[in-house]
């Protein structure tokens, strides 16, 4: 990745996006640290990046380097969140793998209320769910419970409030991988 980092540093960014996978953004911020002109580049990935894996395929070049997702914060979450977590640990014994399980949580919850609404069954026991029916129920959501906290869906299908953050890693040993922690929320304060 020198050439290309190199060639990027001629032109002085700020920033570098990188919607890369563990593996090649561990490569890019190894060598990043190393290339002329990028000394206070700021490097940013994705979603995918929040996982210890990212810690060891970056070592300490991980240090200082920051990931744009959905806010993990407690305070974003609706009252049964913390009941979700205490539950899912419990089952898993440890807490979910990746940032959107709370989102999957809520669409899962979505569309299950929507067929419940949709739902036919004929004379013979068979069930049938029309595309439109389901779609217009999943539209005309409104104030459904989820972890997320009220969802209510707009004429668009847009059925939910986004809080996004930015994280940044400040320790490059994967045992002190906690998000909220390491890395710790930098954005929105």
């Amino acid at each position: 990745m020198r050439p290309a980092l190199t060639k990027i540093a001629a032109d002085k960014p700020d920033m570098i996006y990188m919607p890369l996978y563990v593996f090649a953004a561990g490569y890019v911020v190894r060598q990043a640290k190393d290339v002329s002109g990028l000394e206070n580049t700021i490097l940013l990935g994705q979603n995918a990046l929040m996982t210890p894996d990212m810690i060891t395929a970056a070592g300490d070049s991980v240090v200082g380097f920051r990931i744009a997702l959905v806010d993990l914060s407690p305070e974003v979450f609706s009252p049964d969140y913390p009941k979700f977590i205490n539950t899912y640990v419990e089952k898993y014994g440890e807490k979910p793998p990746q940032a959107y399980h709370y989102l999957a949580y809520d669409a899962t919850k979505m569309a299950l209320a929507a067929i419940e609404k949709t739902m036919v069954t004929d004379d013979k026991g068979n069930s049938y769910i029309g595309r439109k029916a389901m779609r217009d129920a999943l539209y005309s959501t409104k104030g459904l419970s989820g972890l997320s906290g009220e969802i209510t869906c707009d004429q668009y299908g847009d059925c939910g409030v986004f809080h996004g953050a930015v994280y940044e890693f400040t320790d490059s040993d994967a045992a002190t991988f906690e998000p909220g922690k390491n890395p710790k929320k930098i954005w929105p304060n």
